[in-house]
């Protein structure tokens, strides 16, 4: 049986919302600590020390995601001259589609 374990820290302001299921599942847990609210978990393939998952600095509003993303529709807003999508690879940086997928660029779509 699963726990669900509210945690603070009396040392701070920090809190976390932990389900704990025991030491042969995965746990998860959600944390506020330092301006950043991280969903965590505690497993690869063995239990492990907990590692971000989803990490969201809501002072700047930027979020941080381990692993692929999938969406149905992806909008992008900002409207300064900085860049909307920039590659951090030092190599090779792809886009890619299915062997008959297209990628077109829409001008006034």
């Amino acid at each position: 049986m699963a726990n669900l374990v509210l945690k603070t820290n009396t040392t701070g302001n920090d809190v976390s919302l932990e389900l704990v299921r025991g030491s042969s599942y995965v746990d998860w847990r959600i944390i506020n600590t330092s301006g950043n609210l991280h969903m965590q978990a505690n497993w690869s393939t063995k239990k492990v020390d907990y590692y971000d998952v989803l990490k969201l600095d809501y002072n700047s509003g930027n979020a941080w995601l381990k692993g692929n993303t999938s969406v149905d529709s992806l909008t992008i807003r900002k409207n300064d001259l900085g860049a909307h999508i920039a590659f951090s690879r030092g190599d090779f940086n792809y886009i890619t589609t299915p062997a008959n997928g297209v990628v077109a660029f829409v001008m006034n779509g």
